[in-house]
Parts: structure tokens; C-alpha cells; sequence
């Protein structure tokens, strides 16, 4: 597999490699889901912090805050079988659902995402990581 980059000068001190076996290669994947609600958790925080409203001081709790910006049922549902789709099967990361963890193979992953992933070695420290070497198209739902 050779690797190209268009643009700037390669990350210092690391180097692109192939991915050995992209059927077995597995990766974490994190996907974030569209909270809602996001102009009223900043109305609420403009009151509590404004010593003229009634609201002031009285902060929401974190729970308070995950529910109200949750993401709707449907568009977790919509991203869950997405990945699904793509025999990605993912669990909440998050109590409130805006954020999903899933384990893929990179094969599973280049299909999903439309990109290509690679190894990329530090020379100084060995680390090895794996990561997207070109993104075609970000998919929204």
C-alpha cells in the first residue's frame, strides 16, 4: 500500500506503514450523535450565572444537563443502524446516548467511513498508532 499526502509536511518524526491484516486489525470507533436542545441549555446557563434572574445560582445537575440535551431516540437509533449496516455493533459511551463506542475491524471501518487507514510508527518513541490517512466524505444523519 502506498500512501500520498497532498499538502503539508508529514507530522514530525512519524511515518506512515500498511495495515498488516485489515480483517483482523481492529480500531475503537467514537461517534458523536447530534445533541438537541442546545439554545436552551444556553439560556439556562445565561440565568444561573446572571444575578438579576431568579434563576441565578440554581445550577443544573449533570443529569439535568444529559437530559436535556440528549440526542433524539431516532437519531440514535438512525447512527446505531448505520453502523449495524456495516456489521459495527455499538453501546452508549455516554449515560445520555451523544456519544456511541463500537469495535471494528479496519476493513469494517474503511467501509462505514469511506476513508483508508494506516499505521503510522514514532520513530523516536516506536509508538505505533492507527489512523485515517484520507477522509472522501464525512456521512451525517
Amino acid at each position: 500500500m502506498a500512501l500520498r499526502w497532498i499538502g503539508a509536511p508529514f507530522w514530525a518524526g512519524w511515518s506512515p506503514s500498511a495495515v498488516a491484516d485489515k480483517r483482523s486489525q481492529k480500531l475503537e470507533i467514537i461517534v458523536a450523535v447530534r445533541q438537541q436542545n442546545l439554545d436552551q441549555l444556553e439560556r439556562e446557563l445565561m440565568a444561573v450565572s446572571d444575578p438579576r434572574s431568579s434563576r441565578y445560582g440554581k445550577h443544573l445537575s449533570k443529569q439535568e444537563v444529559d437530559a436535556l440535551v440528549a440526542p433524539a431516540a431516532e437519531s440514535v437509533a438512525a447512527v446505531t443502524a448505520w453502523l449495524k449496516s456495516h456489521g459495527i455493533h455499538a453501546k452508549r459511551k455516554t449515560a445520555n446516548g451523544d456519544f456511541l463506542r463500537a469495535t471494528a475491524t479496519v476493513e469494517q471501518a474503511e467501509a462505514a467511513l469511506s476513508t483508508s487507514y494506516a499505521l503510522f510508527t514514532h520513530a523516536a518513541t516506536n509508538t505505533v498508532v492507527c489512523r485515517a490517512s484520507a477522509v472522501r466524505h464525512s456521512p451525517v444523519l
